[in-house]
């Protein structure tokens, strides 16, 4: 099945946000591996990652969203980068990150760590981060896509379906 939303090839419906940003995380990582992630970001992401991500061998390493030479940096540094999660504009105080850097710092890396985007506050209809070159968008639409409080529910969008199948250990 093929979608048109913003480049997406394929898609994974979930009960919330969170489950669509602890699966896509999980099915690329392992113990051992790190994540380089902004901040602030989503008190329940955060969550995730330090309280739960980094007991199960997952190092978490945050960098002030909208710093971009930070960024790049940990992109390039952190051993094992295996994902770069962005949230922006970031929760809650709307400080927005360079995707598309992001994007272009981690093509620098062997192996790439893929470049994932909670695009919750902006939504489809705002920002695109597929065609900035993410290779997953996530959104949480309990909020922002459902709006009316009536729905529980998470996505992902990936422009490679293989991107969609877990790495395999």
């Amino acid at each position: 099945y093929t979608l048109s939303l913003h480049d997406a090839r394929a898609a994974a419906v979930f009960n919330s946000g969170m489950a669509a940003i602890m699966t896509a995380i999980m099915a690329h990582t392992r113990p051992g591996d790190a994540i380089v992630y902004t901040v602030p970001i989503y008190g329940g992401t955060q969550s995730l990652i330090q309280n739960f991500l980094e007991q199960w061998g997952l190092l978490g390493v945050p960098i002030p969203g909208g710093d971009s030479d930070a960024l790049d940096r940990a992109i390039q540094h952190t051993p094992h980068c295996r994902v770069v999660l962005l949230e922006s504009p970031a929760n809650p105080t709307l400080k927005m990150t360079d995707i598309a850097r992001a994007v272009h710092s981690a093509a620098r890396r062997e192996p790439r760590p893929l470049v994932m985007v909670d695009n919750t506050f902006l939504g489809p209809a705002f920002q695109h981060p597929l065609q900035l070159g993410a290779d997953i968008a996530l959104y949480s639409a309990t909020k922002y896509l459902g709006g009316f409080s009536d729905i529980l529910a998470g996505v992902a969008l990936a422009r490679d379906p293989e991107v969609m199948k877990p790495i395999r250990s």
